[in-house]
């Protein structure tokens, strides 16, 4: 509540934390960041493994595809006795 602009904002906020649920009407601000985002925690990183498996795939001869491809999915599938 340190941001709040008038006495009247106080007020109204805290009568509505008082009769909760409540409907609060605020402005905000896109260039505020969160905390999460402040330490890099909220961002998604370019580089995950998954695009390079694309990448081998994009590059390697469609049989080589197809035999990972099918030897992957044959250790997935696999169910113990």
């Amino acid at each position: 509540m340190s941001e709040l602009a008038h006495v009247g904002d106080v007020l109204a906020m805290q009568r509505a934390l008082k009769n909760a649920p409540a409907l609060v009407d605020v402005v905000t601000s896109q260039s505020v960041q969160s905390s999460d985002a402040q330490k890099g925690l909220g961002v998604v990183p370019d580089y995950r493994a998954l695009f390079a498996w694309v990448e081998a795939e994009l590059k390697a001869p469609p049989d080589v595809v197809c035999a990972a491809l099918k030897s992957a999915m044959a250790r997935s599938f696999k169910t113990e006795a």
